[in-house]
């Protein structure tokens, strides 16, 4: 049996919202190029649904995206709106293309 995903009935076009980008803290190594330790110096930890607090401009803002009620461990994520505010902050021209 085959199952095919047709995803054209989602996006703005029909009012459903679109998620953003959730990047792993392997993934943002790898985009920025640099290693785990220094990813840890520069990120900003906040909790799902906490209130934003104060942080520096120079820091990246990484959520929990597992409820503490599931799971004692905690899975960071940081958003994709965030990585480009922090590149953009660096000096890096970001290009967004969509294709329709």
């Amino acid at each position: 049996m085959v199952v095919r995903y047709d995803d054209s009935d989602i996006g703005p076009r029909n009012g459903l919202p679109v998620t953003e980008f959730l990047y792993t803290f392997d993934q943002v190594c790898h985009v920025l190029g640099i290693t785990m330790t220094t990813l840890k110096k520069i990120v900003h930890f906040e909790h799902l649904g906490a209130r934003v607090q104060d942080r520096q401009k120079e820091q990246l803002r990484a959520i929990n995206v597992m409820p503490s009620s599931w799971h004692e461990e905690k899975e960071w994520r940081v958003p994709e709106s965030e990585l480009v505010k922090y590149l953009d902050g660096k000096g890096l021209v970001i290009y967004e293309r969509r294709i329709e």
